[in-house]
């Protein structure tokens, strides 16, 4: 499966910045068919640890999508900065994936580094 980096860290970044899943539960809420299914809707808001969790992973995410914006370009050749992208973003990765903060990650990020040094090589 293709994964769009640039377009799932903006998606949730904003998610993030705007709470938008806490308003669409409480919108979606109300229009349950009955209060034990509104209920089920209303439990489905973020809690402040996913929040959290929500955050981090944005700013992961934000590694990723700077790497991909310092070489893609209309404008003209940008493939001499890929190196560069690349050991940002597996520096980056790599130090967090043994950050006690990021230890839900862990193992996501530890994949991701071997997938960059692939690419790398």
């Amino acid at each position: 499966m293709p994964i769009r980096w640039s377009s799932t860290y903006v998606m949730i970044d904003q998610a993030e910045k705007k709470k938008y899943v806490d308003t669409f539960v409480y919108e979606l809420g109300p229009q349950q068919p009955t209060s034990e299914k509104c209920d089920q809707v209303v439990l489905m808001k973020l809690t402040a640890d996913e929040w959290k969790h929500v955050g981090l992973f944005a700013s992961l995410l934000a590694h990723a999508d700077n790497a991909q914006q310092n070489f893609s370009s209309d404008a003209g050749p940008t493939l001499h900065l890929a190196l560069l992208a690349l050991e940002a973003l597996h520096k980056a990765w790599d130090s967090r994936a043994i950050q006690s903060k990021y230890s839900v990650f862990s193992t996501g990020l530890k994949k991701g580094v071997e997938k960059i040094s692939e690419y790398y090589e």
